[in-house]
């Protein structure tokens, strides 16, 4: 396979310092943006803003049906009134 652009370009080292000179410029663009942003130091003061306690109320309405994780049928030997139920919400 050959590509079509060999040999037949005019003036090949021309081309190849054109893009080496681009090359370097582009380099020595980029290096020195770096190098200037590098020792600028941010205002820590300015970004910061000091910790609130504040209350916080948050309220959930919900419209459906309570399915139970398990039923369990109860069977007391002895009749009364149940004093506490104890359940995992």
């Amino acid at each position: 396979m050959q590509l079509p652009l060999i040999g037949k370009v005019k003036y090949p080292f021309r081309w190849i310092l054109t893009l080496a000179a681009i090359g370097l410029l582009g380099t020595a663009v980029i290096a020195a943006s770096i190098l200037r942003n590098r020792n600028s130091a941010f205002d820590a003061t300015a970004l910061t803003v000091p910790v609130e306690t504040t209350e916080l109320t948050v309220r959930i309405t919900a419209s459906g049906e309570v399915e139970p994780f398990r039923t369990v049928n109860l069977s007391p030997q002895v009749g009364g009134i149940v004093q506490e139920l104890v359940v995992e919400q």
